[in-house]
């Protein structure tokens, strides 16, 4: 009896550029070798794992795959930062992870249009003091467009 399983591409991708990328190619060949710089990595199948989490290389290319699947896809539900950074952290792991799906939920061309910011109003307006004498306060109002016409 034989198993086959599916391997995707993106996997191989991943363990190719773990091997180019300066840091994580040190840290997969000292576990190899039995020295492990944290027990919390490991190797499985040939991806380097942190605390049972994929470790991805910094490339621009694969991790803007990975936050568009999570974060822009028809699965993804364009959820904000604190949303998408735990849905892709429950799987995967890399340096400046957080500050990378924030720039790319802040760049998000649907979000940007369909959803507002939640922050605090910018305060009540605050009355003019009333003029002592004439001229003492000027104001101008422009008026750009009539929503009827005159």
């Amino acid at each position: 009896m034989a198993v086959s399983t599916p391997i995707h591409s993106w996997i191989n991708k991943v363990m190719d550029l773990t091997q180019t990328d300066s840091q994580l190619s040190k840290i997969y060949q000292s576990c190899l070798q039995g020295q492990n710089p944290s027990s919390e990595y490991s190797i499985q199948n040939g991806l380097l794992f942190f605390k049972g989490k994929i470790v991805l290389p910094h490339d621009v290319g694969l991790l803007n795959q990975i936050m568009k699947e999570f974060h822009s896809s028809k699965i993804g539900g364009h959820f904000g930062v604190n949303r998408a950074t735990s849905r892709i952290g429950a799987q995967f792991y890399w340096n400046g992870m957080r500050s990378d799906i924030s720039k790319f939920v802040r760049e998000c061309a649907i979000c940007q249009q369909a959803k507002v910011d939640h922050v605090v109003p910018a305060g009540l307006l605050q009355p003019l003091p009333i003029p002592q004498q004439i001229w003492e306060n000027i104001a101008m109002d422009f008026i750009v467009q009539y929503p009827f016409e005159v």
